[in-house]
């Protein structure tokens, strides 16, 4: 399940993304920033009901979520900015790469942490 998530959440923020790039012309970076916080918002969603099914109430996963989303942000906005600086590449391919180095991060923290069940 957690593919399916990581693909709709991911799939939101490159719609958002491009979308505000494309049609409103803002810079990849900002554009990135507000995908990621919406695909964040979906993540949360997704992995709290179906990926990890857990039971610990929303002010705690919540809140853990929050801080691993926050680490993730930027993290994003830095490789991503990075990349866009560094490497000849179309910001999409800029943001694939950094978008599987940041989803590594944020599915190890979020099952080990964030969304762990209490033994």
């Amino acid at each position: 399940m957690f593919v399916v998530s990581g693909v709709l959440a991911t799939s939101a923020h490159y719609v958002c993304m491009v979308s505000l790039i494309q049609l409103l012309r803002q810079s990849p970076l900002l554009a990135s920033g507000v995908g990621a916080t919406v695909g964040a918002f979906v993540s949360y969603i997704l992995n709290h009901r179906f990926t990890f099914r857990s039971n610990i109430p929303h002010r705690v996963a919540g809140t853990r979520f929050i801080a691993v989303a926050g680490i993730g942000f930027v993290m994003n906005l830095c490789l991503f900015a990075a990349l866009l600086r560094l490497a000849p590449l179309p910001y999409m391919i800029s943001q694939m790469l950094t978008t599987l180095f940041v989803l590594a991060f944020s599915f190890a923290l979020s099952r080990f942490w964030a969304f762990r069940q209490r033994i």
